[in-house]
């Protein structure tokens, strides 16, 4: 139950970025969503890049300024750098939203239909 759940999930997931260009989920919904994807032959490796993880670290300076993260552990995670394992997990986060999305992008392109990749 919980699977077709899932890859229904995934598939309103698909049609709503199709049909306004917005990828709304976040989390554990949107790693069940990659290894839903990775199953297919359409889904890449994940490549983290240097522009994710200045995104990433990015993101930290602005949950320190929204108080969402202490200004310690923004300190500190800032002073590890790019290379900080809190840094390079955020940088994967957003490498794998990128590669869900040209995922999606390219079932767009080239008019395939999501239901035919996915095993209910």
């Amino acid at each position: 139950m919980l699977h077709e759940a899932n890859l229904n999930n995934l598939t309103l997931a698909f049609l709503r970025y199709k049909y306004s260009g917005k990828y709304l989920t976040r989390g554990v919904e949107e790693y069940l969503h990659f290894r839903q994807l990775e199953k297919t032959v359409l889904a890449p490796s994940v490549c983290v890049k240097d522009s994710d993880r200045e995104s990433a670290l990015f993101k930290v300076v602005q949950k320190s300024s929204m108080k969402l993260i202490s200004k310690f552990q923004a300190d500190m995670m800032t002073k590890q750098g790019k290379n900080g394992k809190d840094i390079q997990h955020d940088a994967y986060v957003l490498a794998r939203r990128r590669a869900i999305i040209e995922v999606f992008d390219y079932m767009i392109e080239n008019e395939i239909q999501i239901n035919k990749y996915l095993k209910f």
